[in-house]
């Protein structure tokens, strides 16, 4: 019930100084895997894997290594400005679908605070599991765990007297907009993302609007290519905030626009500060910075409808800028043996790299680590969640009889004995079928293929993005 055959193979050369690429002439030779998942992993009968490629390398330098994950459930994290001594930015993360639990901390001091009630932007960026960030006049990238500036890029406005108003990553691009304004106008301009510090591309627009309009917020769907962006008008009652929907190719020209319901409130809705935008089921997150609106909108359509809204609860500073954090697990199961012909090797596993399983993550991979130097390294995949366990080999397979087993040889491990490791790259699809599909991962390596002597991981199960 499976297909599988070597297709695709790349190296490539990065100036990303948050990459270590080394050898080669330009960056270590990096496997990928082109596949496609099944739309219903539980669903047996008509389960079929299809254009799997598999390349088998040795890699002399590791690219990057394995974190937690930020959230197992979709969050939304926001950049805040708090005017409070010592007047500063902060970042918090905040829990909207899960019965609205109040933004959490997760660090101070993050830039400076802004008193232009328009400026500032958040954009999550799963191959990093990083943070952009914007004052209105400063673009930098954070790491949410440890608090730490990791890139900084030149601001590159397009028109003087504008400020950055949103961000917004698009995965399958590699690329970061940024959404400027003042009154009467807007600007859209992407960056390339690939670098550190990304680069302004020749790719801007800009949108002339009325006299006190502002654009607020911004955000990107992943599987339609599509932006989303706002923009706010004074009314005698209030604020009128209107969606604008436009390809990424031409983010000016919109394909829809529509008012954002906030009228029924019993607080009114403020100008919209922030946007993020969840491509597995849909949900818009709109914010004033202090009530977020999840809203479900069809691009197609062009129908926008509340679903639900959520007080931020955190004091700190309002949200200044919105992003979706996309939540997925992972966990071991078993334990990991080694064969008496094998060097002691107790630690070998099956990892992934790459940052977040989000759609559309063209870092993502899976690697088997801790093994014996020179070892082959055979990765199994499976479909659906990890088994208690069947014997086999030296221990226990986990992944379930029942469902296809793919074979994916990695190549000789390479590395300190016992720190050994291969790696191949799995570029995340777009495709909304795969979000919260899980799998099952196992890694055996073969220290003698004469003897039969090896070293089996335990099981690991992951939940991709949902």
């Amino acid at each position: 019930g499976s297909a599988l055959s070597a297709v695709h193979v790349s190296c490539r050369c990065s100036g990303d100084a948050r990459m270590f690429c080394r050898g080669w002439g330009c960056a270590t030779q990096r496997a990928d895997v082109r596949w496609n998942f099944p739309a219903d992993p539980t669903h047996v009968p008509n389960m079929k894997v299809s254009h799997l490629a598999v390349v088998a390398t040795a890699l002399t330098t590791l690219l990057g290594t394995a974190r937690a994950q930020l959230a197992a459930d979709p969050q939304v994290i926001g950049w805040v400005s708090s005017p409070l001594l010592p007047a500063s930015g902060g970042l918090q993360l905040q829990d909207i679908d899960n019965k609205c639990q109040p933004a959490k901390v997760l660090c101070t001091n993050v830039l400076l605070n802004t008193t232009i009630a328009y400026a500032g932007g958040t954009a999550y960026d799963p191959r990093h599991q990083t943070v952009w960030v914007t004052d209105g006049r400063s673009l930098e990238e954070f790491d949410p765990m440890s608090c730490k500036s990791v890139c900084q890029a030149k601001p590159a406005l397009m028109r003087a007297g504008a400020v950055f108003s949103g961000l917004a990553i698009a995965n399958r691009r590699r690329m970061l907009y940024h959404l400027e304004t003042m009154p009467g106008y807007l600007g859209i301009l992407p960056w390339n993302n690939a670098v550190c510090p990304p680069v302004p591309t020749k790719g801007g627009c800009g949108l002339t609007l009325g006299a006190q309009d502002t654009a607020g917020g911004l955000a990107y769907d992943e599987t339609r290519d599509l932006l989303y962006f706002t923009i706010s008008t004074p009314t005698t009652t209030g604020v009128a905030n209107t969606l604008l929907v436009a390809s990424a190719n031409n983010a000016c020209v919109p394909t829809c626009k529509l008012a954002i319901p906030g009228s029924i409130l019993t607080v009114p809705f403020g100008a919209v500060t922030g946007l993020a935008f969840n491509p597995c089921d849909d949900s818009l997150y709109a914010t004033d910075g202090r009530v977020t609106l999840r809203l479900q909108v069809d691009p197609v359509q062009c129908t926008i409808k509340l679903i639900s809204t959520c007080a931020k609860q955190t004091g700190g500073g309002d949200y200044q800028g919105l992003a979706l954090v996309p939540g997925w697990s992972r966990a071991a199961v078993g334990k990991s043996c080694v064969t008496k012909g094998c060097p002691s090797c107790p630690s070998l596993a099956t990892t992934v790299f790459g940052g977040d399983p989000a759609l559309g993550n063209p870092d993502f991979g899976i690697a088997v680590t801790g093994g014996p130097t020179g070892a082959l390294a055979i990765l199994a995949v499976g479909f659906g969640g990890c088994t208690p366990g069947n014997p086999f080999l030296c221990g226990a397979l986990h992944l379930s009889p029942l469902t296809p087993i793919v074979l994916v040889p990695l190549g000789t491990m390479t590395g300190p004995q016992c720190a050994a490791e291969a790696r191949i790259g799995v570029p995340v699809p777009v495709d909304a079928q795969l979000c919260g599909a899980t799998l099952c991962l196992q890694s055996v390596a073969l220290c003698g293929t004469a003897t039969g002597d090896h070293a089996l991981s335990a099981g690991l199960r992951l939940t991709l993005a949902h």
